[in-house]
């Protein structure tokens, strides 16, 4: 029988982790997955203050929350193993604030990846756009290595690499994804971890595997390509 400790921890009444634990109990259900994802956009909503955006971006306040949601529902959230362990325990106010911690470290991301675009020359001559655009996308085999690759292509070749790799049962899919997540936003493991909500040592135990394989694939891998 629960003791009195027990019973107070669990006596936490909040929408959204309501939500979240219906969302998990039953995650084919469409309603219970579209109840969940209204109160969080609610929530990243309220943490998206324009009065803490930088003046770049007060106007993009619509596109912040959606890159903020697409990234909590892509890796962030089942990611979060202290949100995991809170949710199995049944653990209401841990799993509120750890709900909390992942949408706080999406917006941060949604920051970066939104200011990384607007970095790009927007009055670059419209040739030399179409040019680099051209040279972007030459066939592999008219590079020796990986490395002679634009980077745009280095990035889709080793994505490619890793989503053959989970196909293949070469890699763990939950390894694969965190790599993806890592090289997609431009992250460091320390950046990883803290959005996670675990140690830096643990994110790189879990992508130890990944880099061994890529390195190997990325050896045995022939240039130029047919």
């Amino acid at each position: 029988m629960p003791n009195d400790t027990e019973i107070h921890s669990n006596d936490f009444s909040d929408p959204l982790t309501n939500r979240w634990i219906e969302f998990i109990q039953a995650p084919h259900d469409e309603d219970a997955r579209n109840r969940f994802a209204t109160e969080l956009n609610d929530l990243v909503r309220k943490f998206l203050r324009p009065s803490t955006l930088i003046p770049q971006l007060r106007s993009l306040s619509e596109d912040l929350c959606q890159e903020a949601c697409q990234l909590l529902f892509s890796n962030l959230l089942r990611g979060n193993r202290c949100l995991v362990a809170a949710t199995r325990a049944r653990q209401h106010s841990l799993i509120a604030g750890q709900l909390r911690c992942s949408v706080s470290a999406a917006l941060r991301f949604a920051k970066w990846k939104v200011l990384k675009k607007l970095a790009r020359p927007l009055d670059q001559p419209q040739q030399a756009q179409d040019q680099h655009e051209i040279a972007s996308c030459q066939h592999p085999a008219n590079f020796a290595s990986l490395r002679e690759l634009p980077p745009e292509a280095q990035q889709k070749l080793v994505l490619d690499m890793l989503h053959q790799a989970v196909c293949e049962l070469r890699l763990n899919s939950d390894h694969a994804e965190l790599a993806r997540t890592l090289l997609e936003n431009d992250l460091t493991q320390a950046d990883l971890a803290r959005s996670l909500g675990v140690s830096r040592q643990a994110v790189s135990q879990r992508l130890n595997p990944v880099w061994r394989y890529l390195r190997q694939a990325i050896n045995d891998q022939e240039f130029p390509l047919s």
